[in-house]
């Protein structure tokens, strides 16, 4: 990056660490304001030739999808009221869909975005935080790090972070059962059905895996 106000994006092998394309260069193209690179990142499609990164354009977000073959910008989709910025975009198995955490009033909900259509559905509302969903292998749930078991509303209290799986369909949000009072963050599901995540029992980050 040239700057704290600058960030390039780049594609690289994963094998070797050769660089292999610049994708973007904020210093260089003004069409972004930013890129919501910093705390969070981008999300591949199931081909791994297109990826999908959060951005601002004209202080509004969006998401923009790139080819990574020959570093072309495809299309661009704009999330319309209510989303303020775009935090963990994640492609669905299948390709349609693209869920993200959208901060919108100081709050962060899930949102799914229908790529053919271009229709933009709020997965959850309410003052808990709901971050860095990852999909199922069938496309039918998500898995994220939420506070909405650990907190009172009420109370004020807040816990920690915990895992929820939630349904697509219906909006209908559990608690996925690990660790009692320990973080837990970067939930990730396999095609092989599991979920591996880092969470803090004893005060450092580990990974760990608990089957779906």
């Amino acid at each position: 990056s040239h700057s704290p106000l600058s960030l390039d994006l780049y594609v690289a092998d994963a094998m070797t660490g050769r660089i292999q394309r610049k994708l973007i260069s904020t210093a260089a193209d003004p069409h972004f304001d930013s890129l919501q690179f910093i705390s969070s990142a981008g999300a591949w499609d199931p081909t791994g030739r297109r990826l999908a990164i959060a951005a601002i354009r004209e202080g509004e977000p969006v998401i923009a999808i790139y080819n990574v073959d020959n570093g072309d910008r495809e299309r661009e989709i704009a999330l319309g009221e209510g989303i303020d910025e775009v935090f963990h975009p994640a492609w669905s198995p299948d390709g349609r869909q693209i869920a993200f955490s959208g901060l919108g009033g100081g709050y962060s909900d899930l949102w799914v975005v229908d790529l053919e259509s271009t229709n933009v559905r709020k997965l959850t509302t309410d003052a808990f935080a709901d971050l860095q969903p990852s999909w199922s292998p069938d496309g039918r749930r998500l898995v994220f790090a939420t506070d909405r078991f650990s907190s009172s509303l009420e109370a004020l209290e807040f816990g920690e972070y915990e895992l929820g799986v939630i349904d697509v369909a219906s909006g209908r949000a559990t608690r996925l059962p690990t660790f009692d009072g320990a973080g837990h963050n970067s939930p990730q599901w396999t095609r092989d059905n599991n979920i591996y995540f880092i969470a803090y029992p004893e005060g450092i980050p580990d990974v760990f895996r608990v089957s779906a």
